[in-house]
């Protein structure tokens, strides 16, 4: 159970011997989300996150079926391992500040169809997770491509859109991508 009165936040915690126990916080001062966080608290209908978060724990949201989100706050460093999973957003920014993205992200999101990386990054390592519906990935900023590792893209990507000036370069670099698309980003 969740109640939610503009940046005040009361999630029901946890029973014992029939008596209710509650956790509220405000998250105009929340500088880090932990793990399992909001795990499974499915009636969590945020839209968007206090600007002076900078991480956001494993697990995070897991499971939260109204998360609306559709952007993360510019000040935002790191996402921990299946943050997003098992959600149903439909289209993610996470901007350039980001630099540690952990793992299976969107994993069990059968709903996520575009996500945008505004960022650098050397290496990106298996951060989609089994996404079904994901067709589209935007880099935005990024004209050297990152070292692969793992499987980064789910099967039903398609598209991935770069900076103009390095189409070229992805399409050698991630050569090994089958069925995907190389196109100019464009905002």
């Amino acid at each position: 159970m969740l109640f939610w009165e503009g940046a005040v936040v009361t999630v029901l915690y946890g029973k014992h011997e029939g008596r209710d126990f509650f956790f509220t916080f405000n998250l105009k001062f929340i500088d880090f989300i932990g793990g399992k966080a909001f795990y499974n608290c499915t009636n969590l209908a945020l839209t968007s996150l206090p600007n002076g978060l900078k991480s956001i724990g494993e697990w995070a949201f897991y499971a939260c079926s109204n998360l609306a989100l559709t952007s993360l706050p510019n000040g935002l460093e790191s996402i921990g391992r299946v943050a997003f999973g098992d959600t149903t957003m439909t289209s993610m920014t996470i901007p350039a500040s980001v630099t540690s993205l952990g793992s299976s992200l969107f994993s069990g999101n059968n709903d996520i169809m575009e996500v945008t990386l505004e960022g650098d990054h050397d290496t990106l390592t298996d951060i989609f997770g089994i996404a079904t519906a994901l067709a589209t990935v935007n880099i935005t900023n990024d004209t050297t491509p990152a070292i692969l590792s793992g499987t980064v893209f789910p099967s039903s990507v398609t598209s991935i859109k770069v900076p103009s000036s390095a189409v070229s370069t992805y399409e050698s670099d991630w050569s090994a991508l089958t069925g995907v698309t190389f196109s100019a980003y464009s905002p």
